[in-house]
């Protein structure tokens, strides 16, 4: 996990430093302070950007941590971080009522996403539990089909939500 975590802090890094780059119009300038902090608190990319930077550190140090209640926080972080993605790019171009649409929209999008994602690695498990056992795969994970629905069912209902919002928005 603790890898992980420090990928997601370089990956905030990283367009932080383009972000510097680009205001400044020279690559040579995304290593200077003081365009890194114009780029952190000048323009709303920064300001959003910022707080990224925040949770991808505190995602860091928490799975420093080797508490086994460090899960739940390392969870809420890594949603956090997912979900801010989506106040920056297309989704933030807009104004007002439309622009908050299209943020909650985005945001929807990348937690089921994520959730479904995630829930790839638990049906891999279990069918290689299957094929390990001797046992067929699909039985296995037709056996062990509730933990599979108890990963689904949350993201099901942002399905729906997310086409009113987009035909709303």
């Amino acid at each position: 996990m603790f890898t992980t975590a420090l990928v997601a802090l370089v990956s905030a890094v990283a367009p932080l430093l383009c972000q510097s780059s680009v205001i400044a119009a020279s690559a040579a300038a995304a290593m200077d302070p003081s365009t890194i902090r114009a780029a952190l608190f000048e323009p709303r990319f920064g300001r959003v950007w910022s707080w990224h930077l925040l949770i991808a550190l505190l995602l860091v140090l928490a799975c420093i941590d080797r508490q086994d209640n460090r899960q739940a926080v390392v969870l809420i972080l890594s949603l956090m971080l997912l979900a801010g993605l989506a106040l920056i790019g297309h989704a933030a171009m807009g104004v007002g009522a439309a622009r908050t649409a299209h943020e909650i929209n985005q945001i929807v999008h990348l937690l089921a996403a994520g959730v479904w994602l995630g829930g790839l690695m638990p049906v891999g498990w279990l069918l290689r539990q299957g094929l390990a056992t001797g046992g067929d795969a699909e039985l296995a994970f037709a056996r062990d089909s509730v933990i599979a629905r108890k990963w689904a069912t949350p993201r099901s209902p942002c399905w729906p939500s997310r086409g009113r919002l987009t035909a709303w928005s």
